[in-house]
């Protein structure tokens, strides 16, 4: 006797075998792109942190210049109750810039303000004329709650020490830096 095909049963049962095996591997994609999502997007958070950290250590190399005097206009200042770092410059890469003494309202001076406000590290930028600011928080503030800004600042040796304490999406972090001016 020749068997010319399957039987039901036997389709059947392949059919079974080939949908368990089609399911288990969407669950294993699924649960593998569901683990990379979380993970590079942690990574983007991580990252915006040591942008931020690039942003302030520019800030911090350009502190002074263009400041003939010191005791009036400080190159940096910490107020701690307000958790705010005051950065002060002249942006000598404007060729128009280049010999203009720091002063508050000219084109050529920078105020840099960081502060801590609502678990939010924000940079404000002095706009001179008419005294508002623009600002942005550093980071994106879904994912990344800051709790702690600290700085320090010696005179003497011009050194500054700062410090980034936060969560990234639940998860804690903190970043200490030292920057000698």
């Amino acid at each position: 006797m020749v068997r010319k095909g399957f039987s039901i049963l036997e389709l059947l049962i392949v059919a079974a075998i080939g949908l368990l095996v089609i399911l288990g591997g969407l669950y294993f994609f699924s649960s593998g792109f569901k683990s990379l999502f979380s993970e590079v997007s942690t990574m983007r958070e991580r990252t915006s942190i040591l942008q931020a950290v690039e942003l302030i250590e520019s800030d911090l190399t350009k502190a002074g210049y263009g400041i003939a005097d010191k005791t009036t206009y400080p190159p940096i200042e910490w107020d701690s109750s307000d958790k705010e770092l005051s950065i002060r410059y002249v942006d000598f890469s404007d060729p128009s810039c280049e010999l203009k003494n720091f002063s508050p309202g000219d084109d050529c001076s920078y105020i840099i303000y960081y502060e801590l406000e609502d678990g939010k590290l924000i940079r404000k930028v002095d706009e001179k004329a008419d005294g508002s600011f623009a600002s942005a928080p550093l980071f994106d503030e879904d994912k990344v709650k800051v709790s702690e800004f600290e700085v320090s600042y010696n005179g003497t040796t011009k050194v500054i020490n700062y410090k980034i304490v936060g969560e990234i999406k639940g998860k804690a972090f903190s970043f200490e830096n030292s920057y000698s001016l």
